[in-house]
């Protein structure tokens, strides 16, 4: 199969969270953001797991298909599923200029990362001079709260 015929795949998408009863809602969130990019075959949502820390983890297996490479790397890209395998095809044929188009996202998101990791650890190390410690696990849970709604929207070209 060459890749004009799309990429079948099958995703695992982890999420761990303290509010156990929103996680499959925000899984379900993320795939209904998936939708319009392949076809779906097959989504399976395991219960959440207490984790011992207060915090819960869940899952959820999906099996579609891309239309393209591109999109696969666009969704794993933004969304970084936990396990990715691709059923189909056996072997992968990709023009120069798609290769490009994925490399230059990849470079973007490695570069994004790279600044993210910066100004994160640029907070970190004020917070650990900070004269006034905060209590990071409830700030995070707080952090959480406030971001529920925001789960990221995919925008692929």
């Amino acid at each position: 199969m060459s890749i004009e015929n799309g990429v079948k795949v099958r995703m695992f998408f982890e999420l761990v969270g303290w509010k156990k009863e929103s996680l499959n809602s925000d899984l379900r969130r993320i795939i209904d953001n998936l939708r319009d990019k392949l076809t779906l075959y097959k989504e399976e949502y395991a219960e959440p797991e207490e984790m011992g820390d207060g915090t819960y983890a869940t899952h959820v297996e999906i099996e579609g298909e891309f239309p393209s490479i591109k999109g696969l790397f666009d969704i794993v890209l933004l969304f970084e599923p936990s396990i990715i395998e691709i059923i189909e095809p056996s072997e992968l044929i990709i023009p120069a200029g798609e290769m490009q188009d994925i490399l230059a996202d990849v470079n973007s998101k490695v570069s994004q990362m790279g600044q993210d990791i910066k100004i994160l650890s640029g907070r970190l190390k004020q917070a650990m001079n900070s004269k006034t410690h905060e209590k990071p696990l409830e700030n995070a849970k707080k952090e959480e709260n406030e971001d529920n709604n925001k789960i990221p929207k995919i925008i692929i070209d």
